[in-house]
Protein backbone atom coordinates (compact mmCIF):
# COMPACT_ATOMS: atom_id res chain seq x y z
CA UNK A 1 0.00 0.00 0.00
CA UNK A 2 1.44 3.18 -1.02
CA UNK A 3 0.40 5.07 2.44
CA UNK A 4 1.90 8.56 1.91
CA UNK A 5 1.01 8.94 -1.93
CA UNK A 6 4.60 9.34 -2.64
CA UNK A 7 4.33 6.83 -5.71
CA UNK A 8 1.84 9.45 -7.54
CA UNK A 9 3.61 11.90 -9.47
CA UNK A 10 0.45 14.32 -9.57
CA UNK A 11 -3.11 14.42 -9.97
CA UNK A 12 -3.49 12.74 -12.78
CA UNK A 13 -1.45 9.97 -11.73
CA UNK A 14 -3.33 9.65 -8.36
CA UNK A 15 -6.44 9.44 -10.33
CA UNK A 16 -5.60 7.01 -12.46
CA UNK A 17 -3.54 4.76 -10.41
CA UNK A 18 -0.12 4.95 -11.76
CA UNK A 19 2.13 3.57 -9.56
CA UNK A 20 1.01 3.57 -5.95
CA UNK A 21 -2.24 1.48 -6.68
CA UNK A 22 -4.87 4.51 -5.89
CA UNK A 23 -7.45 5.95 -7.76
CA UNK A 24 -10.20 7.66 -8.17
CA UNK A 25 -13.06 4.91 -8.48
CA UNK A 26 -16.78 6.19 -8.81
CA UNK A 27 -16.21 8.07 -12.09
CA UNK A 28 -19.20 10.27 -11.44
CA UNK A 29 -19.76 12.43 -14.66
CA UNK A 30 -16.05 12.16 -15.76
CA UNK A 31 -13.93 14.19 -15.52
CA UNK A 32 -16.54 16.31 -13.18
CA UNK A 33 -16.12 13.81 -10.38
CA UNK A 34 -12.84 12.40 -10.58
CA UNK A 35 -11.65 15.97 -10.77
CA UNK A 36 -12.65 16.62 -6.65
CA UNK A 37 -9.56 14.19 -6.16
CA UNK A 38 -6.15 15.88 -6.42
CA UNK A 39 -3.09 15.28 -4.80
CA UNK A 40 -1.71 17.91 -2.72
CA UNK A 41 1.38 19.17 -1.45
CA UNK A 42 0.60 22.82 0.16
CA UNK A 43 1.23 23.09 3.97
CA UNK A 44 -1.45 21.96 5.89
CA UNK A 45 -1.49 22.03 9.44
CA UNK A 46 2.15 21.57 9.62
CA UNK A 47 1.89 18.84 6.88
CA UNK A 48 3.38 20.06 3.47
CA UNK A 49 4.12 16.19 2.78
CA UNK A 50 2.32 14.65 -0.24
CA UNK A 51 -1.37 13.85 0.83
CA UNK A 52 -4.66 13.25 -0.97
CA UNK A 53 -7.63 15.99 -1.03
CA UNK A 54 -11.41 15.56 -1.83
CA UNK A 55 -12.80 18.75 -2.26
CA UNK A 56 -16.70 19.20 -1.55
CA UNK A 57 -19.66 19.32 -4.41
CA UNK A 58 -23.11 19.08 -3.98
CA UNK A 59 -23.61 17.79 -7.41
CA UNK A 60 -20.61 15.19 -7.80
CA UNK A 61 -18.92 12.51 -5.92
CA UNK A 62 -15.51 11.03 -5.81
CA UNK A 63 -13.66 8.28 -3.81
CA UNK A 64 -10.04 7.68 -3.32
CA UNK A 65 -9.39 3.88 -3.23
CA UNK A 66 -6.89 0.96 -2.88
CA UNK A 67 -7.76 -2.36 -2.86
CA UNK A 68 -5.89 -4.84 0.03
CA UNK A 69 -3.81 -7.05 -1.70
CA UNK A 70 -4.38 -9.69 -0.97
CA UNK A 71 -7.94 -8.85 0.73
CA UNK A 72 -8.43 -8.69 4.44
CA UNK A 73 -9.83 -11.89 6.27
CA UNK A 74 -10.41 -12.51 9.90
CA UNK A 75 -8.78 -9.35 11.83
CA UNK A 76 -6.59 -6.44 10.96
CA UNK A 77 -6.44 -3.24 11.44
CA UNK A 78 -6.18 0.15 9.10
CA UNK A 79 -4.94 3.24 9.76
CA UNK A 80 -4.62 7.00 8.06
CA UNK A 81 -4.59 10.57 9.39
CA UNK A 82 -7.02 12.80 8.39
CA UNK A 83 -8.14 16.55 8.33
CA UNK A 84 -11.56 18.37 7.80
CA UNK A 85 -11.25 21.45 6.19
CA UNK A 86 -14.51 21.75 5.79
CA UNK A 87 -18.68 20.51 5.72
CA UNK A 88 -20.98 21.18 3.42
CA UNK A 89 -24.19 23.07 4.31
CA UNK A 90 -26.79 21.11 1.66
CA UNK A 91 -29.79 22.42 3.13
CA UNK A 92 -31.01 19.06 4.06
CA UNK A 93 -34.59 18.51 6.13
CA UNK A 94 -33.48 17.32 9.98
CA UNK A 95 -33.68 14.00 8.11
CA UNK A 96 -30.64 14.85 6.29
CA UNK A 97 -27.95 15.32 8.42
CA UNK A 98 -24.28 17.68 7.12
CA UNK A 99 -21.85 15.02 6.77
CA UNK A 100 -18.52 15.11 5.17
CA UNK A 101 -14.94 13.14 5.28
CA UNK A 102 -16.54 9.80 4.40
CA UNK A 103 -14.18 6.67 5.05
CA UNK A 104 -14.96 2.89 4.33
CA UNK A 105 -13.66 -0.63 4.04
CA UNK A 106 -15.64 -3.02 2.29
CA UNK A 107 -15.85 -4.69 -1.17
CA UNK A 108 -17.00 -4.38 -4.71
CA UNK A 109 -19.49 -6.95 -5.03
CA UNK A 110 -22.38 -4.99 -6.70
CA UNK A 111 -21.58 -5.01 -10.51
CA UNK A 112 -24.22 -2.69 -11.26
CA UNK A 113 -22.20 -0.08 -9.01
CA UNK A 114 -19.00 2.33 -10.64
CA UNK A 115 -15.85 1.16 -7.74
CA UNK A 116 -15.57 -0.50 -4.63
CA UNK A 117 -17.50 0.94 -1.81
CA UNK A 118 -20.07 2.53 -3.83
CA UNK A 119 -23.37 0.49 -2.24
CA UNK A 120 -24.28 0.24 1.27
CA UNK A 121 -24.39 -3.68 0.87
CA UNK A 122 -20.79 -3.38 0.13
CA UNK A 123 -19.70 -1.49 3.01
CA UNK A 124 -18.25 -2.65 6.38
CA UNK A 125 -16.78 0.19 7.67
CA UNK A 126 -19.23 3.03 7.14
CA UNK A 127 -17.92 6.44 8.73
CA UNK A 128 -18.18 9.65 8.62
CA UNK A 129 -17.93 13.25 10.51
CA UNK A 130 -21.14 15.12 11.42
CA UNK A 131 -21.44 18.91 11.63
CA UNK A 132 -25.23 19.98 11.54
CA UNK A 133 -25.41 23.13 9.41
CA UNK A 134 -21.93 22.95 8.16
CA UNK A 135 -18.86 24.98 8.39
CA UNK A 136 -15.74 25.75 8.20
CA UNK A 137 -14.47 26.05 12.49
CA UNK A 138 -15.42 24.89 15.44
CA UNK A 139 -17.10 20.96 16.66
CA UNK A 140 -17.87 17.81 14.28
CA UNK A 141 -18.95 14.51 15.82
CA UNK A 142 -17.47 11.19 14.28
CA UNK A 143 -19.80 8.91 13.60
CA UNK A 144 -20.52 5.49 11.88
CA UNK A 145 -23.82 3.85 10.55
CA UNK A 146 -23.87 0.35 12.33
CA UNK A 147 -26.22 -2.73 11.17
CA UNK A 148 -29.65 -0.90 12.67
CA UNK A 149 -28.76 3.02 11.92
CA UNK A 150 -31.12 4.93 9.32
CA UNK A 151 -29.67 7.04 7.18
CA UNK A 152 -30.39 9.92 9.21
CA UNK A 153 -29.53 9.05 12.68
CA UNK A 154 -26.06 7.08 12.72
CA UNK A 155 -23.90 5.74 15.75
CA UNK A 156 -21.80 8.42 17.81
CA UNK A 157 -18.53 7.20 18.13
CA UNK A 158 -16.17 10.09 19.42
CA UNK A 159 -18.17 13.50 19.88
CA UNK A 160 -16.69 17.07 19.94
CA UNK A 161 -13.65 16.96 17.45
CA UNK A 162 -12.17 19.93 15.78
CA UNK A 163 -12.62 20.88 12.12
CA UNK A 164 -9.22 22.33 10.91
CA UNK A 165 -6.82 19.43 13.03
CA UNK A 166 -5.07 16.36 11.89
CA UNK A 167 -6.81 13.19 13.88
CA UNK A 168 -5.11 9.55 13.14
CA UNK A 169 -7.88 7.43 13.08
CA UNK A 170 -7.31 3.61 13.44
CA UNK A 171 -10.12 1.07 12.76
CA UNK A 172 -9.77 -2.48 14.45
CA UNK A 173 -11.85 -5.18 12.44
CA UNK A 174 -13.04 -8.33 12.97
CA UNK A 175 -14.99 -10.07 10.24
CA UNK A 176 -15.90 -12.93 12.15
CA UNK A 177 -17.35 -11.04 14.70
CA UNK A 178 -19.12 -8.67 12.33
CA UNK A 179 -17.62 -5.36 14.43
CA UNK A 180 -14.46 -3.11 14.52
CA UNK A 181 -13.06 -0.96 17.40
CA UNK A 182 -12.43 2.78 16.38
CA UNK A 183 -9.15 4.81 18.00
CA UNK A 184 -8.76 8.31 17.77
CA UNK A 185 -5.07 9.38 18.17
CA UNK A 186 -4.40 6.09 20.10
CA UNK A 187 -7.35 6.48 22.20
CA UNK A 188 -10.22 3.64 22.11
CA UNK A 189 -13.48 5.10 21.47
CA UNK A 190 -16.00 2.51 20.88
CA UNK A 191 -16.55 -1.14 19.76
CA UNK A 192 -19.33 -0.63 16.60
CA UNK A 193 -21.08 -3.38 14.81
CA UNK A 194 -20.33 -3.51 10.99
CA UNK A 195 -23.07 -1.95 8.55
CA UNK A 196 -22.58 -5.54 6.74
CA UNK A 197 -21.52 -8.84 7.19
CA UNK A 198 -18.24 -9.68 5.35
CA UNK A 199 -16.05 -12.87 5.35
CA UNK A 200 -12.84 -10.81 3.32
CA UNK A 201 -12.64 -7.09 2.54
CA UNK A 202 -11.15 -6.13 -0.47
CA UNK A 203 -10.82 -2.16 -0.54
CA UNK A 204 -10.52 1.06 1.41
CA UNK A 205 -11.70 4.35 0.73
CA UNK A 206 -12.68 7.75 1.53
CA UNK A 207 -15.24 9.91 -0.57
CA UNK A 208 -17.20 12.98 -0.75
CA UNK A 209 -20.54 12.60 -1.55
CA UNK A 210 -23.50 15.34 -2.95
CA UNK A 211 -25.23 14.47 -0.63
CA UNK A 212 -22.67 14.70 2.03
CA UNK A 213 -19.87 16.73 0.98
CA UNK A 214 -17.04 17.80 2.96
CA UNK A 215 -13.22 19.05 1.77
CA UNK A 216 -10.97 16.73 3.59
CA UNK A 217 -7.07 15.76 3.59
CA UNK A 218 -5.81 12.62 4.08
CA UNK A 219 -2.14 11.03 4.39
CA UNK A 220 -0.09 7.94 6.24
CA UNK A 221 -3.03 5.13 5.19
CA UNK A 222 -1.79 1.52 6.04
CA UNK A 223 -3.00 -1.79 6.87
CA UNK A 224 -1.61 -4.20 9.48
CA UNK A 225 -2.61 -8.17 9.58
CA UNK A 226 -1.26 -8.89 13.57
CA UNK A 227 -2.92 -12.04 14.85
CA UNK A 228 -2.60 -11.67 18.76
CA UNK A 229 -2.22 -7.36 19.00
CA UNK A 230 -5.56 -7.63 20.31
CA UNK A 231 -5.84 -3.68 21.46
CA UNK A 232 -3.75 -3.05 17.59
CA UNK A 233 -1.08 -1.55 19.42
CA UNK A 234 1.47 -3.08 16.90
CA UNK A 235 3.01 -5.42 19.25
CA UNK A 236 1.96 -8.49 21.21
CA UNK A 237 2.83 -7.86 24.56
CA UNK A 238 1.40 -8.09 28.21
CA UNK A 239 -1.77 -5.73 27.60
CA UNK A 240 -3.08 -8.16 25.26
CA UNK A 241 -1.94 -11.34 26.94
CA UNK A 242 -4.50 -9.75 30.06
CA UNK A 243 -7.29 -9.28 27.65
CA UNK A 244 -7.00 -12.99 26.63
CA UNK A 245 -6.27 -14.04 30.00
CA UNK A 246 -9.83 -11.60 31.65
CA UNK A 247 -11.68 -13.56 28.68
CA UNK A 248 -10.35 -16.40 29.48
CA UNK A 249 -12.82 -19.71 29.72
CA UNK A 250 -15.55 -17.36 28.41
CA UNK A 251 -17.97 -18.21 25.18
CA UNK A 252 -19.82 -16.34 22.99
CA UNK A 253 -22.99 -14.40 24.06
CA UNK A 254 -21.28 -14.19 27.74
CA UNK A 255 -20.93 -10.90 29.45
CA UNK A 256 -16.86 -11.10 29.26
CA UNK A 257 -16.72 -12.80 25.90
CA UNK A 258 -13.86 -10.38 24.07
CA UNK A 259 -13.79 -11.48 20.15
CA UNK A 260 -10.46 -10.13 19.77
CA UNK A 261 -9.36 -12.45 22.29
CA UNK A 262 -10.70 -15.36 20.30
CA UNK A 263 -8.03 -15.74 17.97
CA UNK A 264 -9.00 -19.16 16.17
CA UNK A 265 -12.67 -17.37 15.65
CA UNK A 266 -14.18 -20.36 17.77
CA UNK A 267 -16.44 -18.58 19.37
CA UNK A 268 -14.59 -19.15 23.16
CA UNK A 269 -11.33 -17.78 24.46
CA UNK A 270 -9.60 -20.90 25.97
CA UNK A 271 -6.08 -22.66 25.67
CA UNK A 272 -5.96 -22.66 21.70
CA UNK A 273 -6.10 -19.19 21.78
CA UNK A 274 -3.36 -18.21 24.97
CA UNK A 275 -1.33 -21.24 22.93
CA UNK A 276 -1.81 -18.95 19.45
CA UNK A 277 -1.03 -15.94 21.49
CA UNK A 278 1.93 -17.22 23.31
CA UNK A 279 3.65 -18.52 19.32
CA UNK A 280 3.97 -14.37 19.11
CA UNK A 281 4.33 -13.07 22.43
CA UNK A 282 6.99 -10.14 22.06
CA UNK A 283 7.25 -9.88 18.14
CA UNK A 284 6.23 -6.49 16.57
CA UNK A 285 3.86 -6.31 14.01
CA UNK A 286 5.09 -6.18 10.72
Amino acid sequence: MDSDFNASADSAALRSSAGGGWYESRSDRAPNGPNLLTLDTSAVAGNSSKKAKLTASGTYNAYLTQAFSPAQTGTFYAQWDIYVDSIMNLNHTPADPDRGGWMLIGDATDPTRTGPNSDDPERFVYMAFLKDGGGTTGTMDLVARDRDDTWSNFTTVAPALSLDQWYTIKVHCNLAAGIYDVYVNGVFQQTVTSRNAKTQVSHISFATWDDGAGTFYVDNVTATFCPGDINASGARDGSDLARIIKAFGSVQGQPHYDPFADLNGSNGVDLADLTAFAGTFGQSCP
